[in-house]
């Protein structure tokens, strides 16, 4: 039996880990996401300068990349063990 099929297991379950972890610790991000939000008055769209605009964009894109990140590291782990 070659090394690929001993060791997919093991992969499966570092996956399932490290997904773990990682929806643990978005959950500790999404509060300071909102409180940046809240303190940059990113509701009202009358007030806000150009600056802030991009600045609310960019807390807005935090959690979406993150999540991307995180699928691609899973992803990543998992193609790893079938092309080495």
């Amino acid at each position: 039996m070659n090394k690929k099929a001993q060791s997919l297991g093991l992969t499966i379950m570092s996956v399932i880990f490290i997904l773990i972890i990682g929806f643990t610790a978005l959950n500790f991000l999404l509060p300071e996401v909102t409180d940046a939000r809240n303190n940059l008055n990113c509701s009202s769209a009358a007030t806000i300068s150009d600056g802030t605009k991009l600045l609310c964009l960019v807390f807005d894109l935090t959690i979406p990349y993150y999540i991307w990140i995180l699928l691609g590291v899973v992803i990543g782990s998992v193609a790893m063990r079938f092309v080495f």
